[in-house]
C-alpha cells in the first residue's frame, strides 16, 4: 500500500527470515568472496599432489565433483541454519507488520515494538534480490521488504523515490 505520504505496510513472517538467511552469501559480497577463496585454495591442496600423476579431464572432472558436493553440503548447513535462525528465537520488532515511510529527514520505520528514523546520509545500499528489497541501513543491517506485499509499479515507486533521495544527500 502506498499513500501520498510514501509509506508502504508490509507483514515479515519467519519464511521471509529464512529466505533472507538463504541469501546471506549473495547479499555480502565479501562473505562469497571469502568463501570463494577458501574454496579455491582447500581444492588446491588437494589437487597438488594429483597433477603430476592423472590427466587434465580427470582433474577437470574431480574438481567439478567437489564444487557440486561442496555447494550442495553448503546448501544443507544453511538450510539448517536458517531453518533454526527463523523458528527458534521470537524475533521481536522483526516478525510481524512494519511501515516504512519516506519523510523529509530520512526513512522511518515502525512496529509494534519500534520506531526508527534512519537519515538519509546513513543509507548503504538499496537493491532487489529474489522476491525482496533490501534496503541497508547500515553496512550490516537492513530491511528487508517482500515484493509479493505490492503490486510491481507501487514497489517500484517506493524505491526509485528512495533512491532518489539518497542520491540527492549523497550527492
Amino acid at each position: 500500500m502506498i499513500s501520498s505520504q510514501k509509506m508502504i505496510t508490509y507483514e515479515l513472517t519467519r519464511w521471509d527470515l529464512f529466505a533472507g538467511f538463504m541469501t546471506v552469501v549473495f547479499r555480502k559480497r565479501i562473505l562469497l568472496v571469502f568463501l570463494l577463496i577458501v574454496l579455491f585454495f582447500n581444492r588446491l591442496l588437494t589437487l597438488a599432489p594429483k597433477f603430476a600423476t592423472h590427466s587434465l579431464p580427470y582433474l577437470l572432472f574431480d574438481l567439478l565433483v567437489y564444487l557440486v558436493g561442496f555447494v550442495g553440503v553448503f546448501i544443507v548447513f544453511q538450510a539448517i541454519f536458517g531453518l533454526a535462525n527463523a523458528f527458534i528465537p521470537k524475533h521481536n520488532g522483526v516478525l510481524g507488520r512494519h511501515v516504512l515511510e519516506i519523510t523529509e529527514e530520512g526513512l522511518v520505520e515502525r512496529t509494534d515494538f519500534n520506531e526508527t528514523l534512519h537519515r538519509w546520509s546513513s543509507i548503504f545500499r538499496i537493491f532487489s534480490l529474489w522476491g525482496y528489497i533490501y534496503i541497508y541501513v547500515s553496512e550490516s543491517n537492513s530491511h528487508q521488504i517482500p515484493k509479493r506485499c505490492f503490486p510491481p509499479l507501487v514497489i517500484e515507486d517506493f524505491v526509485s523515490d528512495l533512491r532518489r533521495r539518497v542520491k540527492q544527500t549523497n550527492s
